[in-house]
């Protein structure tokens, strides 16, 4: 999953001439009229903006800050802000350095899959940059984070990324690290960057990783883009004898009511543990849609369905190593969907141990044997 953040000085013209002496340091302004801006004519300040944090109002009396400062200005359809008040709200500093002209902003968090990163200092130099950002994983599981920050001009060409191994780390759980990324050429004369973060549960595969297989790699790319049409257009009905008198070796979908015995319906396979099914296209979709889109998933391991079975590989799909609600899906010999399902166990418990991988499970080892039949699924 990737976020991105940016920051773009060049953006804040409009209103540098009200910022400057709000931002510089330590300086207190009493007392300056809104009536003292002089605005261009397509500009208006609205002194009935609300602002409002995590759910709390946080407007200001009459939209006038306490230096007396308008909280907002619009300028055809752009709101702007004095960014000291904004940033300030949000827990963050900001330093105003007048021999450089810069408008220093710390503390500035974003979170991704449990993550929270913080940029510490960034570093130009004549021959390479490097970018420190700490990062601390706040969930209950071991996660794997890759950074890279993009540095850009003024006009928004890309001067160079900072990355490299020392910007991916395994965190346990409540563990914080210092990450650095760093360009092996000068970004000394960058306008603003952005930071582009993946994390990953530890022991599962990046959204990035594909198969090489095109009719896996056709699904994965649903999967992961969060593609609900995609996926759609991959299920694949069966035709099946229904049964009005189900035991519990009787692997035939019960019939609808009023439907005799051995007639033909179209079903789709789906279950937890045991083996049940989803009378319609509409139904299946519903069924793949709450499986695969519903929260966030990695691939936890990809392998062959033996020569008995009609799907030819099973993709697992999990939020974590350990999650119960891992999700199997098998693929047909077209890459169409032939069965979704959730998997009684864990990921660890109920892949088959001696599976023909693709992608094997990344905490354990395995000796793949070309054609070797996994565990039928329905037995």
């Amino acid at each position: 999953m990737k976020c991105r953040l940016s920051m773009k000085l060049r953006s804040l013209a409009p209103l540098l001439a009200a910022l400057i002496v709000g931002i510089a340091a330590g300086s207190a302004v009493t007392g300056v009229a809104m009536a003292q801006y002089s605005l261009a004519d397509n500009c208006v300040v609205k002194s009935n903006l609300h602002f409002v944090f995590e759910g709390v109002d946080q407007t200001p009396y009459a939209g006038t800050l306490p230096d007396g400062h308008p909280a907002g200005f619009i300028c055809d359809g752009r709101t702007y802000v004095p960014l000291r008040w904004l940033s300030e709200m949000l827990g963050k500093q900001v330093t105003w350095d007048g021999a450089t002209s810069t408008i220093n902003v710390s503390g500035a968090e974003w979170n991704e899959n449990g993550v929270t990163m913080t940029i510490a200092d960034v570093l130009p130099g004549p021959q390479r940059s490097s970018v420190n950002v700490q990062v601390r994983n706040t969930s209950s599981r071991n996660q794997l984070i890759r950074l890279d920050v993009n540095f850009y001009d003024g006009s928004g060409k890309l001067l160079g990324i900072a990355k490299g191994p020392d910007s991916t780390a395994t965190l346990a759980s409540g563990e914080t690290q210092m990450i650095t990324a760093v360009s092996e050429t000068s970004l000394a004369g960058y306008a603003y960057l952005s930071v582009t973060s993946d994390v990953t549960p530890a022991g599962l595969y990046s959204h990035d990783t594909r198969s090489g297989i095109s009719e896996v790699d056709r699904f994965l790319d649903a999967v992961m883009e969060k593609n609900g049409d995609a996926l759609n257009r991959l299920i694949t009905m069966e035709k099946q004898p229904c049964t009005t008198e189900p035991g519990g070796s009787d692997p035939r979908p019960v019939c609808p009511p009023g439907t005799p015995a051995g007639t033909v319906i179209d079903v789709f396979p789906t279950g937890h543990c045991q083996l049940s099914y989803a009378y319609g296209l509409e139904s299946a979709q519903r069924v793949v849609g709450n499986l695969l889109l519903s929260r966030p998933l990695w691939v936890y391991a990809i392998y062959r369905i033996g020569p008995t079975n009609p799907a030819g590989y099973a993709v697992v799909l999990a939020s974590s190593p350990d999650d119960r609600q891992a999700a199997v899906v098998y693929l047909g010999g077209g890459g169409g969907i032939v069965e979704a399902r959730t998997i009684c166990n864990d990921p660890s418990t109920d892949v088959p141990k001696q599976a023909d991988f693709v992608l094997p499970p990344k905490n354990r080892s395995h000796s793949p044997r070309v054609g070797s039949p996994g565990r039928d699924h329905r037995q």
